[in-house]
């Protein structure tokens, strides 16, 4: 009796260490989308920002939101979401504007920008550039 005891608790904290396994890696891959999302939508509303953008300082910013997004998320739940995507084309869009703004010394890092959105948008689904 002791040891169906011992392997019920056994059982019941397993299941509880693998539901907690599973919560915590949702709630990740959402907020690593909701971040991804915030900083696209306020890209996308203050398109003034690209004249006085850095480059190299933004791709390694936009690197790391989409390491996350992709680390924790499915190319499914990705290609799904319309509205990542449009705005990913439409900023896309606007960095190439930009770069042929800029200076010749300064157009390989915004081809190095581009090439980040277009390569995020072709692997997970989206469409491509």
């Amino acid at each position: 009796m002791s040891g169906m005891v011992i392997v019920l608790s056994v059982l019941t904290a397993l299941l509880f260490i693998f539901l907690f396994t599973i919560s915590f890696s949702s709630s990740k891959a959402e907020n690593a989308v909701a971040d991804l999302m915030r900083y696209l939508k306020r890209l996308n509303s203050h398109p003034g920002e690209f004249k006085k953008m850095n480059p190299e300082q933004e791709r390694a910013r936009t690197e790391i939101l989409f390491n996350r997004v992709k680390t924790s998320n499915s190319v499914d739940v990705l290609s799904a979401n319309k509205e990542m995507g449009s705005l990913l084309t439409h900023i896309h869009q606007l960095i190439i504007t930009e770069r042929s703004a800029r200076p010749e010394n300064e157009q390989s890092s915004f081809i190095k920008l581009k090439s980040l959105y277009a390569d995020f948008l072709e692997r997970n689904g989206g469409c491509r550039i």
